[in-house]
C-alpha cells in the first residue's frame, strides 16, 4: 500500500526556513545553487541577494541617521535663536521695545519676512504702525475675522497658507508678498493676543510641521505682554 505524496506549498517552505534559520549552514553547495529573480530580470544567488539587501538596509539606516543629525543641528540653531529672543523680551521696558525686539529677531535672526503682534485690549485704540513690513496693535477681540477667532478659541497654532482677507488683516503692509504663515494665540489662563509670522515662501509653513519653538515664544509673550498693554491703555 503506497501513500500519496503530499505537495509542499511555498508557505510551508517559508515557515520551515523561518523556524530553522541555520538550515543553510554547512550546505554551501546547495546555497550556491539557489537562484532568485532580480529586479533586472537576471538571476542572482541567494547570498548575493542577501548582500544586496544588507547594503540597501545599511544605506537606508545611514540616510536616516543623516536626517536625524540634520534635524538635531536645525533644532540647536532654533534653540539658540529662541534663547536670544527670550532674553531680549525679558529685558524690555515698554510695548514698543517688546515689539521691536520681537521684530528684529523674527526678521533678521530667524530670517523671515513679516511679524505681527496683536494684543487684546478693552478700548478701541487706533492701530499703531511700526514698519513697512510688520505690525503691532491693540485690538478688540470682537474685531477678529471669524476664522482667526476660531483659531484663538482652539488655543492651537495654525501653519500654512492664509486666504487674502486673513493675510491683509495680519500683515497689512506688504500682504501680497506673504505666501505662508504661522499664527499662534497668546494666552495665560485667558486670551491675551495673537502672534503671527509670515514668509514669502509658500512652503515655509505647512500643516503638520513642528510648533514647539513657536509655542515657547508665545508662552514668553504671555508672561510679559499684559503689563505693557495695560500701561499703553492707561496712557
Amino acid at each position: 500500500m503506497t501513500e500519496q505524496a503530499q505537495e509542499i506549498t511555498d508557505l510551508q517552505v517559508e515557515e520551515y526556513l523561518n523556524k530553522h534559520r541555520n538550515f543553510f549552514v554547512g550546505r554551501d553547495k546547495l546555497l550556491s545553487k539557489m537562484r532568485i529573480p532580480h529586479a533586472t530580470g537576471a538571476a542572482v544567488s541567494l547570498v548575493e541577494r542577501q548582500l544586496n539587501l544588507y547594503r540597501e538596509r545599511h544605506t537606508q539606516l545611514d540616510q536616516h541617521m543623516r536626517d536625524m543629525l540634520t534635524i538635531a543641528r536645525e533644532n540647536d540653531r532654533l534653540f539658540e535663536k529662541t534663547r536670544r529672543l527670550v532674553l531680549d523680551l525679558l529685558d524690555v521696558q515698554s510695548l514698543d521695545d517688546l515689539f521691536l525686539s520681537l521684530e528684529n529677531s523674527i526678521l533678521y535672526d530667524f530670517e523671515l519676512n513679516a511679524c505681527s503682534l496683536f494684543a487684546f485690549g478693552i478700548s478701541d485704540d487706533q492701530p499703531r504702525e511700526h514698519s513697512s513690513n510688520s505690525y503691532m496693535r491693540i485690538v478688540l477681540q470682537s474685531e477678529l475675522p471669524e476664522t482667526l477667532a476660531r483659531w484663538v478659541a482652539s488655543g492651537q497654532p495654525y501653519c500654512g497658507v492664509l486666504d487674502e482677507e486673513l493675510t491683509r488683516f495680519l500683515f497689512p503692509q506688504g500682504a501680497e508678498k506673504i505666501k505662508s504663515a504661522a499664527v499662534t494665540p497668546v494666552r495665560r489662563g485667558h486670551d491675551l493676543g495673537i502672534f503671527a509670522i509670515g514668509s514669502e515662501q509658500d512652503d515655509r509653513f505647512s500643516a503638520g510641521m513642528g510648533t514647539m519653538f513657536l509655542n515657547y515664544i508665545s508662552d514668553v509673550l504671555a508672561q510679559v505682554l499684559p503689563r505693557f498693554v495695560q500701561h499703553a491703555l492707561d496712557e
